[in-house]
């Protein structure tokens, strides 16, 4: 038998957690594996955990394994908010459950590494329509446009141009300094939500505005620090 407190779902709200099944190891490992998928459709990261030889720092491993991804994806035109630190194919399905438009936001360094096994698995599930591309005026005019980038674009997968302003106050006038401009019929009196994702997703967009030089991005990357 198992047991859970029920107060700890009131307890962790909205704020991402981690389920330790300990004992695994005196349990059936088939029916352990079933639990694990099962949290997973929830949005949960479920860890195996054996009783017998196991150690405090194996733990902490396991976690920090399950919490490394740590790519950006964005959920455009929707007010329902997720947690932070879910993987990021949970990320981009919860975004479509809620009818909203994935992007997998490029960053500095998020694009990299180990992550670049991240990112190249999320373009493999996802079709074009089903998620869509981020580039940001955080990525300086000397910078290269990234090569999944590059690769997704000729298969036919959107890229969205923005201006991703940072936490601190002044950085609100970057709004609107890179963006996409569509030259399509609006009606600005009806509904808004719902023609701007069309336009997202389907009408023809042409990069505009400028991303950061070289100073500014070092300004840039030392105040967001």
């Amino acid at each position: 038998y198992a047991t859970r407190n029920p107060d700890l779902k009131r307890m962790a709200g909205n704020k991402q957690h981690i389920l330790i099944l300990n004992k695994s190891d005196l349990a059936d490992e088939s029916v352990t594996g079933s639990w694990v998928r099962h949290y997973k459709t929830q949005g949960l990261t479920a860890i195996p955990f054996r009783s017998t030889g196991g150690k405090a720092k194996d733990i902490f491993r396991l976690i920090e394994d399950a919490c490394a991804e740590r790519v950006e994806v964005l959920a455009l035109g929707t007010r329902e908010t997720f947690p932070d630190g879910i993987p990021a194919a949970d990320a981009v399905e919860r975004a479509r459950r809620a009818d909203a438009l994935p992007v997998l936001a490029w960053g500095v360094g998020k694009w990299m590494f180990s992550r670049a096994k991240v990112v190249d698995s999320l373009l493999r599930r996802f079709p074009a329509e089903e998620l869509l591309l981020g580039d940001t005026s955080l990525r300086p005019v000397f910078w290269p446009e990234p090569g999944p980038m590059a690769a997704a674009e000729t298969l036919g997968r959107r890229v969205l141009h923005g201006s991703d302003p940072l936490p601190p106050a002044f950085e609100q006038t970057r709004a609107g300094q890179w963006g996409d401009l569509a030259d399509e019929p609006f009606d600005a009196t009806g509904p808004l939500l719902g023609p701007l994702l069309a336009i997202l997703r389907e009408a023809p967009l042409v990069p505009a505005g400028r991303r950061a030089g070289f100073f500014q991005f070092l300004r840039r990357m030392l105040q967001k620090k």
